[in-house]
């Protein structure tokens, strides 16, 4: 009987493909995600990369796998540290095909059931709208204060013309 059933099991496995479904289907939601998300081993050997990371940085499927992850992100000048887990670090300008961007960088501890450290999966999140927004509010701001020193500068201006004013009115009076 057990047999029977062991026999059945794989044929429903070969004919339905089950055991072909789960990693394509994994192939396609870690290739979705909109963040760039490195796989690397407890030495920091890169074992896995979605598509994000192969657009950022410009690198084929194969490139990055078996590197180590901390090397190469100092060969694009980003210090990173992998065992610093739940800091975020900004990475510098990033330049891909002309565009610039800028990153937040995550690494998180990948453990087993009983707190095993396996690896780290690091994350670098889109930070370039918020980069350009602090930028254009910097800018603002410097204008702002520019102004400010403009007019108070015009307001002491109009305060030495009355006391001036008010002087030469006094001076008569004395005369």
């Amino acid at each position: 009987s057990c047999a029977i059933s062991g026999i059945l099991f794989l044929w429903s496995l070969s004919m339905q493909k089950t055991l072909q479904i789960v990693p394509i289907a994994r192939d396609k939601v870690f290739d979705s995600i909109e963040d760039t998300v490195i796989v690397v081993n407890t030495n920091g050997t890169v074992i896995d990369f979605n598509r994000k990371t192969r657009e950022i940085f410009g690198i084929s499927e194969n490139e990055l796998i078996s590197q180590n992850l901390e090397i190469f992100l100092m060969t694009k000048n980003i210090r990173f540290n992998l065992k610093d887990t739940g800091l975020k670090t900004e990475s510098p300008e990033i330049c891909n095909n002309g565009v610039k961007s800028y990153y937040a960088i995550t690494s998180l501890p990948v453990e087993k059931k009983h707190g095993k450290l396996t690896g780290y999966l690091v994350v670098f999140n889109n930070i370039t709208q918020a980069k350009l927004a602090e930028k254009t509010l910097s800018e603002s701001k410097k204008k702002i204060e520019g102004l400010n020193r403009v007019a108070y500068e015009l307001s002491m201006i109009n305060v030495d013309e009355e006391v001036c004013r008010k002087s030469s009115i006094s001076a008569k009076e004395i005369m």
